[in-house]
């Protein structure tokens, strides 16, 4: 409601006002809607991962959506790294192991900048696809599950995995 009455004003004051002023009217008008767009849309998202981190899910998994967590709770290892089913594609499969008595649920993982492959100079490529759970990895208790990374490239680009920020090594030959 406030965008629409900051819009009549704007309409009003543009009709009294020559081309700069209603130029600049306009600018700022654009610019806090966008602010407040883009406000609204962080606040979802934080409110939804703080909700998510603040509870378990239905099975009683703790929810893992950040760097601080993963390194608590989840240990990780590259398994294969291998060309993709898809041209020009590498598919890497990481281990994740969860020691605790309880599920762990790592979340957030299709989330841009979040899973990046690097090469040995250390320049990045996004993740493409996760196969299996959609953005998120569940590690029963007590247990490991493989999960397969695709990345755009050859095999040869990929020298390690980066997931939070943090470095995956490799499986132990």
């Amino acid at each position: 409601m406030k965008f629409f009455a900051s819009l009549l004003v704007l309409c009003v004051f543009l009709g009294a006002c020559d081309g700069r002023t209603a130029e600049n009217a306009a600018s700022k008008v654009t610019k806090k809607t966008v602010e407040l767009g883009k406000g609204a849309v962080t606040g979802v998202v934080k409110g939804v991962d703080e909700g998510r981190v603040a509870t378990t899910g239905p099975d009683g998994a703790v929810i893992v959506p950040d760097r601080i967590s993963l390194e608590k709770l989840v240990t990780m290892k590259i398994m294969a790294v291998r060309a993709g089913t898809q041209a020009d594609t590498t598919e890497v499969d990481i281990g994740f192991g969860n020691s605790n008595t309880h599920p762990v649920r790592v979340t957030n993982l299709t989330a841009r900048g979040q899973v990046l492959a690097l090469d040995k100079e250390k320049y990045t490529t996004e993740l493409t696809t996760l196969l299996g759970e959609d953005s998120e990895v569940t590690i029963p208790a007590d247990a490991k599950v493989k999960r397969t990374f695709v990345f755009a490239g050859p095999p040869a680009r990929v020298a390690t995995v980066r997931i939070f920020g943090m470095d995956v090594p490799p499986a132990a030959p």
